[in-house]
């Protein structure tokens, strides 16, 4: 395992790449326990790293804001919206969220995210919309691409 580093962070082994041939989050999406969850995190004094966790661990590390991120790999998964701006002069939640309610009528969402003068950034997940396969990931894609280009430019691809 010299092309990968464990790094010990919040009390949960993380799987870190030591060479520029990567495969840190392959490893992990390809060895980890049925149920488990696959998580991502990237700090200032580690960098990217990816770890595997059960429902429990996964509870307790998203009750603070410790910048861990589930990865998407498999299907189905809920449909989802990375939402980021900078220096916007109006809210970018209520101008997006109304609009997303229009294209996904009756979209039960969960929002979580962060505002401050300088940055707004959100993550809605619509946990009654589903995504089953790549093609379904693709026109949810283009369909943001256009959200992008022609509404609003805090819809990240």
């Amino acid at each position: 395992m010299e092309n990968f580093k464990v790094v010990k962070h919040l009390k949960i082994n993380w799987l870190k790449n030591a060479s520029k041939d990567c495969g840190a989050m392959q490893l992990i999406i390809n060895s980890k326990p049925e149920h488990h969850n696959v998580v991502w995190s990237k700090t200032k004094s580690n960098g990217n790293m990816w770890a595997d966790v059960n429902n429990e661990e996964l509870l307790k590390l998203v009750e603070k804001d410790h910048s861990i991120y589930e990865v998407i790999y498999k299907f189905p998964h809920k449909v989802y919206f990375d939402i980021d701006a900078d220096n916007k002069d109006y809210d970018i939640y209520e101008k997006l969220v109304p609009k997303i309610n229009e294209l996904f009528p009756d979209a039960d969402m969960a929002v979580s995210g962060s505002k401050s003068d300088v940055r707004q950034s959100y993550h809605i997940t619509l946990n009654n919309y589903l995504i089953n396969n790549e093609d379904e990931r693709e026109t949810i894609k283009s369909l943001v691409k256009y959200l992008k280009i022609n509404f609003d430019d805090s819809f990240d691809i």
